[in-house]
């Protein structure tokens, strides 16, 4: 739980902006090539003995989707077009489609403006033609404003005959639609209104033959709603899985991209499901250092992970370079190593070595589950980690030695209630923050947080784990019950000179009763100080843990384990993030682990960005229960 910043989906504007990027790279190379009108080219038809379970379309049959596919985005150009037609030809068994940047985009009119380009009409659809590769043209975003996307979609009836019948005289078997509201991003509101227009379009594109494919991502309120959008088309690409900063970011996601959780699970059609990998080799990440996902040693974890979930389509962004083998391999996109994984993935193995699951950086940790005969994570071992602060409390009154009570409002601690000493508690051996409705005014809240600020701190020299057990609120009443909450167990440094430049971490927190809690360290590349405003440098990296279904009625443990070089977070006992400062990969010495003191927050907060805000539904009071804090510090070099 941030102080002077949000901890929400934080990385939209840069990846935003490498998506804009990536598009006005696109867009250049069509403007240089030139357009010409359209030509009058045969339906494809499949290359001997080409295997006919690989492609969508069968021709005078109804649309049949795979069971497994690899496409690529591709924007042709004069310099590279002959070598990425060998490169196809190599890999034309594994290839499934190619989504072509042919010279169509949707102008800030609403209307489908350009015609097929030379290069896509005389060389490229015969060619993947003979090779039994589906062709799809992309429907370019020219406008990335929303309100244009939408005069588009009240013109659904000509728009989807124009596309039609595009389709049809180029023997295409599929459109991609690329429409990335950004400059205008839109609401989620929109979503149905997009999924309508796609309901139609999907249905007249069927009718010849043809898929509808559509691009989307978490940045955009309009793209998010996936289990909206998934029945009216026949597949989505995810965008926002190019890239990321490490396995655990590709996964839950971090600033540069991921999401995949939110993606594929079960609330969306495993059938809708297309995963978008970046294979630019030379991504950056925060204008920085490489991105995790450009590195051979990604690949393999995350299409274990898709061949382990059985994701029916994988799409490259993209086939771009001078693809000759004398060329570095650092301008051929994609690299050579994505072949073999791509080849074992289209073979139907659903494991490919591996089990895709969250890699754990350990080489500078000595994280382990309790020792046998204890039942906390921070309890005593034997030449190894030595207790140094017990809170488990006892009596009736809070130790005022040790804490201090939050009062008043807009704050973090509580967010849109107000936090009173009334909220806070000890009884039965147990801190207790209550949440409730104010008596006089149904729409105002009362809540309560606590903090050691400058009675007690600690620094990560030598290591220290510190666990809280705690009953959390929001429970007990469904999904609607909790609507709102966000109960949190952080730290953050005691002089909060840069605040949260030298580092906050957010042990456990959890929104909206959902069963699931979240730990996350965040941190900023510019400091000592050179700019302490959020979100500038801002980078962060986390884990997540889905509780039992008793978890809001029965105590659990979550924990964090740092030290100079290492930080992990610990739930249960089960480690759901574990990275070194190094893994951190932060700017040239400038530590992603500073060497602060750190002082502990408890709270409960109700409403903020993250959960939103609570409604009539959200059931009040709820109670936050926390049975103790423990600390233990490390006393061998082998525990630091």
């Amino acid at each position: 739980m941030t102080s002077n910043f949000s901890s929400f989906r934080l990385g939209m504007p840069i990846r935003m902006i490498v998506l804009a990027v990536l598009y006005n790279c696109c867009s250049a190379i069509m403007r240089t090539t030139g357009d010409t009108a359209e030509a009058d080219l045969p339906p494809p038809a499949a290359a001997a003995g080409s295997e006919t379970i690989r492609h969508h379309v069968s021709r005078g049959q109804a649309f049949v989707a795979p069971n497994r596919s690899v496409s690529f985005w591709y924007a042709p150009a004069a310099n590279d077009v002959n070598q990425t037609i060998a490169v196809l030809t190599a890999h034309a068994k594994v290839v499934t489609s190619v989504m072509l940047y042919c010279g169509h985009s949707v102008d800030v009119n609403g209307r489908i403006i350009g015609s097929v380009m030379p290069l896509c009409s005389d060389i490229l659809l015969p060619k993947l033609k003979a090779l039994g590769i589906g062709a799809e043209f992309v429907l370019n975003d020219g406008s990335t404003n929303v309100t244009a996307h939408k005069l588009m979609m009240a013109n659904v009836t000509a728009v989807s005959a124009e596309l039609a019948a595009i389709g049809k005289q180029h023997g295409i078997y599929g459109w991609n639609l690329d429409l990335e509201p950004q400059s205008v991003p839109g609401t989620a509101a929109d979503a149905p209104i997009y999924a309508a227009f796609c309901a139609k379009l999907k249905a007249v594109l069927n009718a010849g033959n043809m898929r509808l494919t559509i691009d989307v991502a978490t940045w955009s309120p309009m793209l998010r709603q996936f289990a909206l959008l998934a029945p009216s088309v026949d597949r989505m690409m995810d965008m926002e899985t190019y890239n990321a900063n490490s396995m655990m970011g590709w996964v839950n996601g971090d600033l540069f991209g991921g999401y995949y959780k939110e993606f594929v699970n079960d609330n969306v059609p495993r059938s809708a499901n297309g995963i978008g990998l970046g294979s630019w080799p030379t991504a950056t990440c925060g204008g920085t250092h490489l991105c995790w996902s450009t590195t051979a040693a990604s690949g393999q974890p995350r299409m274990e992970r898709i061949a382990a979930d059985n994701v029916p389509e994988v799409a490259l962004f993209r086939l771009y370079g001078d693809q000759n083998a004398a060329t570095p391999p650092d301008q051929r996109w994609p690299e050579d190593w994505w072949w073999p994984l791509l080849t074992s993935y289209m073979s139907g193995a659903t494991d490919l070595g591996g089990n895709g699951d969250i890699p754990s950086d350990t080489s500078d940790s000595s994280l382990r589950a309790p020792a046998a005969g204890t039942s906390s994570f921070c309890d005593p071992v034997a030449d190894a980690w030595a207790a140094e602060f017990v809170e488990e409390f006892d009596g009736d009154v809070l130790n005022a030695s040790v804490w201090t009570v939050k009062t008043g409002g807009g704050n973090s601690y509580c967010r849109s209630a107000t936090c009173t000493t009334e909220d806070v508690y000890v009884e039965d051996g147990s801190l207790v923050i209550r949440t409730r409705r104010d008596p006089a005014n149904a729409s105002a809240y009362f809540s309560g947080g606590v903090d050691t600020r400058d009675k007690v701190t600690w620094k990560d020299t030598p290591a220290f784990r510190l666990c809280v057990s705690a009953i959390l609120p929001g429970g007990g009443h469904g999904l609607a019950g909790g609507r709102g909450m966000w109960p949190a167990h952080w730290m953050m440094p005691n002089d909060a000179s840069c605040d949260p430049d030298e580092g906050e971490m957010d042990i456990m927190e959890m929104i909206d009763g959902d069963g699931v809690t979240h730990g996350t360290y965040h941190w900023q590349t510019t400091w000592p100080k050179h700019n302490c405003s959020y979100p500038n440098g801002h980078e962060s990296m986390s884990g997540d843990q889905k509780l039992p279904t008793d978890w809001w009625n029965t105590y659990h443990e979550y924990a964090v384990e740092r030290s100079s070089t290492h930080l992990a977070f610990v739930v249960d006992g089960q480690t759901i993030l574990n990275t070194t400062d190094a893994h951190a990969k932060p700017l040239p010495g400038k530590p992603a682990l500073w060497p602060m003191p750190f002082h502990l927050i408890l709270n409960s907060a109700i409403g903020g960005p993250w959960p939103g805000e609570p409604d009539a539904g959200t059931v009040l009071p709820t109670y936050h229960k926390i049975d103790y804090v423990k600390v233990t510090r490390a006393v061998s070099q082998g525990s630091q």
